[in-house]
């Protein structure tokens, strides 16, 4: 298989982009598939697949808003141009992600959240493709609302509600967070020199084979006798030796 022209696939490197991981995503889907198809049929494939290809996938319907509506998209600021409200919104202690207009009932939800029944009649806002050509408006009121009260309260508020919500948060917070802790995305490991370590944790979770981190990143020389005197078969004597000189 080749990947963008790569034949076994595009070289590792650190700040990876998105598209890298998109990409991946994709292939392992098409591998599993392509297994699948063997297993029935018993013929394998060649599997295509390319960067450029699962970029242009996960820019969700931006193609069709121009082949079919003719409309090029700019930027559109921190409110989401698919939803009339969908966006992130400032609250007392941070932020928190809101989508409030995206259909009638939602809409009609977190009025009544605002005390503020009359948007759900009136002509300017009642309906969805009325609220995203007012957009602007439309996340005004609710900034307006957030802009005076916790993360907490008003993730727990819209969430009771019904209302689409959820915190946005730091790194710290992340860590902290209830979820992550039962998902075990950050375990604690014992390092020789700097002691006690979180580490990032594995997404993969398999009943039969689970993912695991089985060890730490090796101190430099650490597997100098394991490698050259097992596996090579020299001396422990060159190997003091070597590193008297330096040499490793």
């Amino acid at each position: 298989m080749s990947i963008n022209g790569f034949p076994e696939g595009p070289p590792t490197r650190s700040g990876q982009s998105i598209s890298d991981y998109y990409a991946g995503m994709l292939c392992a889907f098409s591998i599993v598939s392509a297994l699948r198809y063997r297993d029935r049929t018993g013929k394998g494939q060649h599997i295509d697949m390319a960067l450029l290809d699962s970029m242009i996938a996960c820019l969700d319907n931006l193609g069709e808003r121009y082949t079919v509506g003719g409309e090029i998209l700019t930027r559109a600021g921190n409110v989401s141009f698919g939803g009339s409200s969908s966006g992130v919104y400032a609250t007392s202690d941070g932020h928190v992600a809101i989508a409030a207009g995206t259909s009638d009932a939602v809409w009609r939800r977190f009025t009544k959240i605002i005390s503020r029944p009359e948007l759900v009649t009136d002509p300017e806002f009642a309906t969805v493709p009325a609220r995203r050509e007012r957009r602007d408006r439309v996340a005004a009121i609710i900034q307006e609302w957030s802009r005076t009260r916790s993360k907490a309260e008003v993730v727990k508020a819209l969430g009771e509600a019904g209302v689409p919500a959820a915190p946005v948060n730091n790194v710290a917070e992340m860590v902290a967070d209830p979820q992550v802790k039962a998902r075990e995305m950050f375990v604690e490991y014992d390092h020789p020199t700097y002691g006690p370590l979180k580490l990032t944790g594995t997404p993969i979770k398999m009943s039969e084979t689970p993912g695991r981190i089985e060890r730490l990143a090796p101190l430099p020389g650490e597997h100098n006798e394991e490698i050259f005197a097992g596996l090579l078969g020299h001396t422990k004597d060159e190997l003091k030796r070597w590193q008297d000189e330096g040499a490793i």
